[in-house]
């Protein structure tokens, strides 16, 4: 009994450190001379063919599930961070129109999937106006439409007012967002 419990603990040690095997030769031993207990505890050292395929198929199936989920996050994501910028850069031209007491167009151009304020300095080129597109990187949306009373843009005056109310509405797949200015307040809200 107490002989087979020495072989289950060095059962043990060997299937966590199989190199522990040798540990009982010593420098003078032959190349070829190996652990002398149980031979059935060295060979079931790898994992069988079926054991790596059983693995692979989970692993397609957890793919099979995520990556679908993965793509319509992505794609929602990219469409709440176009809507935000937009929300944020409609505030930017309100503020600088108060700020300087000048009126600030904001000009949406539906075929092109940009918008622009001019008189606004670029903030990632050394010249021209402020401008974003919308279709490329890294929001990839679809500029659906932008109607300010029948107009694609909306102006803000020197205080900050805009000379009337609208809708734009971006789309990315299948999911859109709307966002509206207020004619009174100029406020800019994702709906």
């Amino acid at each position: 009994m107490e002989a087979q419990q020495r072989h289950g603990v060095r059962g043990l040690l060997l299937f966590f450190n199989p190199q522990s095997a040798y540990d009982h030769l010593t420098p003078g031993d032959s190349p070829g001379a190996k652990y002398s207990g149980n031979p059935q505890l060295l060979s079931h050292r790898a994992f069988s063919l079926v054991e790596l395929l059983v693995v692979m198929a989970v692993i397609g199936i957890m793919l099979a599930i995520a990556v679908p989920r993965y793509a319509v996050s992505a794609t929602r994501y990219r469409l709440d961070a176009a809507a935000r910028r937009i929300v944020s850069d409609l505030s930017l031209a309100q503020s600088r129109a108060r700020a300087t007491s000048k009126s600030q167009p904001v000009l949406f151009s539906v075929a092109a999937g940009t918008y622009q304020m001019t008189g606004t300095a670029a903030l990632d080129r050394s010249s021209g106006d402020y401008a974003v597109t919308l279709a490329g990187d890294p929001y990839r949306v679809t500029l659906v439409s932008a109607d300010f009373g029948g107009q694609a843009s909306v102006t803000f005056d020197g205080y900050g007012s805009p000379t009337r109310g609208g809708t734009i509405v971006i789309q990315a797949g299948g999911a859109q967002r709307t966002i509206t200015v207020d004619a009174s307040t100029g406020k800019a809200a994702v709906r």
